[in-house]
């Protein structure tokens, strides 16, 4: 191996490492956010293309930061998945959109989970067709 490689080698195994730290700091900001109710919701109209009225509303999964500023989802989820954890998010996702539609029996929800946690054969949806309610 020259020193080249040797470098080159050495530089790649430091990203690695910078990347698990940034992510590892980034799931303690999730979780502190779930310790302090800081996940809500924003509630994504999904328009039907052929009547022009709103069809459901996509529960789009949101930080809010300690000082009121709003995270968006694609900041922290892939974080999130690369260390383990989704399966928490998801879990909190799916438990949140029930309630809102506890809450709101009248509209319609659609939620996004991980393929990660689709896959995965641990989350189970009731035996009554499928419905959460």
């Amino acid at each position: 191996m020259s020193w080249r490689d040797e470098k080159v080698g050495q530089s790649q195994t430091q990203v690695r490492y910078d990347r698990r730290d940034h992510n590892v700091s980034i799931l303690a900001t999730v979780r502190a956010a779930l310790r302090d109710d800081r996940l809500l919701f924003a509630f994504q109209p999904v328009v039907c293309a052929t009547t022009g009225k709103v069809d459901y509303f996509e529960c789009l999964l949101r930080m809010r930061e300690p000082e009121g500023g709003i995270v968006a989802g694609g900041e922290f989820i892939t974080a999130i998945e690369q260390l383990g954890f989704i399966g928490f998010i998801d879990g909190y996702v799916l438990k949140q959109t029930v309630q809102e539609l506890s809450n709101y029996p009248e509209i319609r929800l659609g939620l996004n989970i991980s393929s990660l946690t689709a896959c995965d054969g641990r989350l189970r949806l009731p035996r009554n067709g499928g419905h959460l309610c």
